[in-house]
């Protein structure tokens, strides 16, 4: 609609990931482990999953529960993830929370294999999300709120849970349910490695994105 296309001159091709090194660990990590893959920032939701994560803490039905965040960070985003890291200490959370800034690609697939689930909640239609699929070539399944694309990935995978958007009890509530059934768990995210192996790979991408420019003849 913003730039006036007719429907027939847009094509949709969705994102694959390469998944050489993505390994499903042999069993759930104990004690369960919440996960935050993506920049430390506000609109990528730092502060509604520390939010949650303290939630969960304060109920006490998942014991042992860890959360450990990684992703990008610069020293623009060091006042907000203080100001986070204070809200953990202040609810007696902070020792069982690891801050994993700017991992590299081996650090990366160390971190998801060792996950129980994982949650971006952004606050904006993320128009993706590439950690989803990354999570799911991990074999972990997500919780992710009604915004952008993840709903159609969700349910195109069945790979998750969607929830109610800015609502971090919400979130909480999804996440639990999960961590107190694993096997359920385990089976959405093995739905979702599938999924990434048939269909959101890098092959896959890369021949739909050919079949577009060839199609495109040489006008532009």
């Amino acid at each position: 609609d913003r730039l006036k296309l007719k429907p027939q001159q847009v094509h949709v091709v969705h994102n694959g990931i390469d998944i050489t090194g993505f390994e499903v660990a042999a069993s759930p990590p104990d004690p369960p482990v919440l996960g935050f893959l993506a920049r430390m920032i506000h609109g990528k939701g730092l502060h509604q999953i520390t939010d949650a994560f303290i939630h969960l803490k304060q109920r006490d039905r998942v014991p042992g529960l860890q959360l450990r965040i990684a992703g990008a960070k610069t020293s623009v985003d060091d006042a907000f993830v203080e100001q986070q890291q204070l809200k953990l200490r202040d609810a007696g959370c902070i020792d069982d929370v690891t801050f994993l800034p700017n991992i590299d690609r081996d650090e990366k697939l160390a971190f998801l294999r060792d996950l129980s689930v994982l949650s971006v909640p952004t606050v904006y239609d993320e128009s993706f999300g590439l950690y989803l699929l990354e999570a799911w070539a991990a074999g972990v399944p997500v919780v992710q709120p009604d915004r952008g694309a993840f709903r159609e990935l969700i349910e195109i995978t069945n790979g998750g849970v969607i929830v109610e958007p800015d609502d971090p009890e919400a979130l909480a509530n999804a996440i639990e349910i999960l961590l107190l059934r694993p096997d359920d768990a385990r089976a959405l995210g093995a739905n979702g490695r599938k999924h990434v192996e048939d269909y959101f790979n890098i092959e896959r991408m890369t021949q739909e994105l050919v079949q577009v420019f060839e199609g495109c003849g040489t006008q532009v």
